[in-house]
């Protein structure tokens, strides 16, 4: 198939195409040839009648992939690639495109101003008979994927009841969308960056390189919408910087021509120019991201073993475990694709262009693009790890909305396809990365859990510039992620003195965040005390010591209000009466905790539960985001956001999709708990 670019977005048009898929420019029909000198030119031939182009965009078809693909220099040419330049601003909303109408009877969503067009059309509504979580597959979340024939993640799903909605007048019927990115932990890590952490420890550890390995049930895929498991995952990756800057083809490979129209479509702006794409085995695709052993220091293990000890102090982990060992299972195991915008190349788990893998390139292409526009290297020069890490759940948000769209271009039979493969690679990586620790998987899904929910959210309220808002002002705390309403407000962390180290050199000091206290203290209290505890976070701050031989951890935390931190101390107090070696002193204005490593013969009790505790946060999310994008009241969302998780239990996360019954029941005493 031949391309060619617009002459006014420079975005790809096939031959197929009688209109530009992103400014909608008419394309020229070609004419018949000339005839030559003194003689008349003879009609055209009839042909078949053009088709007139529907909203939203099919991928024209490839034709059968070639049997040994090329590399990168084996390309189709990218004729009038244009030189990165203004971009004359997307096409007008089309009147074909814009949302239905909520059902009679059903609360109309209030009218946002300067609402964003939608990105696909949407399809009539009619009731599914029950909630059927779809199967799992790479690059995505495990909540936050929408079922079959649901509108694109990024559309509000105007109004329309899910099973076992309250009567017509209740609030927006339990559809929860996506909407708010909760920072991972850590720094910008070294070589491998987002596929490998640096470190490990307490909040100063970087995301992990996986996905959980177990199937997420009840109320997610009810409430939610929401995929129920996921194991391999994409990312970006910063790495180390390289010595001159990165090249760029002149063209696209031919094997992602489709997946390239298709961001530029959905992103209504053109990428500036291509990028390499290497599509990998798996040997070759582990070589890049796993750590060579020769290269890992005798320093490196040092610091491994004392985040280690932090880790068990705190009751995140028990008994001895390889964490170097643990972060290249995930590295290698977990880790689908990734894009680099150091070298600005995407590397891919694959050979063969399969829909499994096609999703995985949209997704990465999607980084690539991003790059090309809020430059997604800067990640290595915010000032705190917080900030650095709500910039990635920004990024990963808008991804996985991303590859959500491009999913809803599959047939049913290419969608059955896609979903097998996934299932296969999810349950292979699955068994790889059932013993890495519970927390460790948690914090690697977050940002692709809260991301997106985030994003919608964001949409509804800032309109159609909602994106060049999050990149130019991410959120700077996990506070603000995961109640959105800081955000908003301007709410920051609070300045929070070192806490006390016994006269003991420091090893590490910097902020956990409010979503690690959660993990931590939700492992061994009830994880809804433990919500609505650092609900009221403030700040914090932490310090790694040696205390003659034993590794401690000292935290001080600080609550919004006298009131906050008293909650705080309820809440950590009752979690440190679980562990070994834990005290803590709570004052009127602060809280102060030390764990020391009770060593790795002792037995707590670790159940390691955060894979499945971390669906509280995130349905509230959904829920709220859901609200807002229906037009309701924020302060209202918010609070029927709260108590709806209020009334789930932790057996329901886990179990099967709710009945009718139950899920109008948690409707119901949300709606009492917040009228309107």
């Amino acid at each position: 198939m031949s391309w060619t670019n617009c002459p006014v977005c420079q975005g790809l048009i096939s031959a197929q195409d009688t209109a530009c898929r992103i400014c909608r420019t008419p394309v020229a029909a070609p004419g018949p040839p000339a005839a030559p000198p003194g003689q008349v030119a003879a009609p055209p031939a009839p042909g078949p009648p053009v088709e007139p182009q529907t909203a939203g965009w099919a991928p024209p078809d490839p034709g059968p992939p070639p049997a040994n693909p090329p590399g990168p220099a084996a390309t189709q040419p990218y004729p009038g690639q244009a030189a990165p330049g203004p971009y004359p601003g997307p096409p007008p909303p089309n009147a074909a495109q814009q949302p239905i109408p909520p059902p009679p009877g059903w609360p109309q969503p209030t009218p946002q101003p300067a609402a964003p067009p939608p990105t696909a059309t949407q399809p009539p509504w009619s009731p599914p008979t029950a909630p059927q979580p779809i199967s799992p597959y790479p690059g995505q979340p495990y909540p936050g994927q929408p079922y079959p024939g649901q509108p694109s993640a990024g559309q509000p799903y105007p109004g329309q009841p899910y099973p076992g909605a309250p009567q017509p007048g209740a609030p927006y019927a339990g559809q929860a969308s996506p909407g708010a990115p909760p920072p991972a932990w850590g720094p910008p890590p070294g070589p491998g960056a987002w596929a490998m952490p640096a470190g490990f420890g307490p909040p100063g550890w970087g995301p992990p390189a996986a996905p959980p390995p177990k199937k997420r049930g009840g109320v997610v895929a009810a409430v939610a919408i929401t995929c129920v498991a996921v194991v391999l995952l994409s990312g970006f990756a910063v790495w180390r910087a390289q010595p001159t800057g990165p090249e760029h083809p002149d063209q696209w490979d031919s094997r992602v021509l489709e997946a390239v129209a298709f961001v530029e479509q959905d992103k209504a702006k053109p990428f500036l120019h291509p990028v390499y794409v290497d599509f990998l085995s798996d040997e070759e695709f582990r070589a890049v991201v796993e750590t060579e052993p020769t290269s890992i220091t005798d320093e490196d293990r040092v610091e491994a073993d004392q985040q280690e000890a932090v880790l068990r102090a705190l009751g995140l982990i028990e008994g001895d475990i390889d964490l170097l060992a643990e972060q290249e299972t995930m590295t290698g195991s977990g880790t689908a694709a990734l894009y680099d915008p150091v070298t600005q190349r995407v590397r891919v788990r694959g050979t063969e262009l399969t829909p499994d893998i096609e999703g995985t390139v949209v997704h990465e292409l999607t980084h690539a693009w991003q790059d090309q526009y809020f430059d997604l290297s800067r990640l290595q020069d915010f000032p705190t790890q917080e900030q650095a890490s709500a910039f990635r759940m920004i990024a990963e948000g808008d991804a996985v909305m991303t590859e959500n769209d491009w999913l809803e271009t599959l047939t049913a039979e290419q969608r059955d396809t896609y979903d097998e493969l996934s299932q296969a690679a999810s349950d292979q990586a699955g068994d790889e990365l059932a013993d890495v620790p519970d927390v460790l998987v948690a914090s690697f899904g977050a940002p692709y859990e809260f991301g997106q929910p985030f994003l919608v959210g964001l949409e509804a309220v800032e309109g159609p510039d909602y994106l060049d808002k999050a990149f130019a002002e991410p959120p700077a705390t996990d506070e603000q992620i995961m109640r959105p309403e800081a955000y908003f407000s301007g709410e920051t962390a609070v300045e929070v003195t070192a806490p006390d180290t016994e006269g003991r050199d420091v090893i590490e000091q910097d902020s956990s965040g409010a979503l690690f206290w959660f993990f931590t203290l939700a492992e061994r209290i009830d994880p809804l005390t433990a919500l609505r505890a650092v609900d009221g976070w403030g700040g914090d701050q932490y310090a790694v010591y040696d205390r003659d031989g034993t590794i401690c951890v000292a935290s001080r935390l600080v609550g919004d209000s006298p009131t906050d931190t008293e909650a705080l101390g309820d809440a950590v107090t009752e979690w440190a009466a679980t562990l070994p070696d834990v005290t803590v002193d709570v004052t009127a204005d602060h809280v102060d905790t030390r764990a020391c490593d009770p060593g790795a013969e002792a037995n707590f009790g670790y159940e390691g539960r955060s894979t499945t505790v971390i669906a509280y946060p995130v349905i509230r999310l959904l829920v709220w985001s859901q609200g807002v994008a229906d037009g309701e009241d924020r302060d209202r969302a918010e609070c029927y956001s709260d108590a709806f998780v209020d009334q789930i239990t932790v057996e329901e996360l886990d179990g099967p999709p709710l009945a009718d019954d139950r899920l109008l029941a948690l409707h119901r005493g949300a709606g009492a708990a917040c009228p309107g």
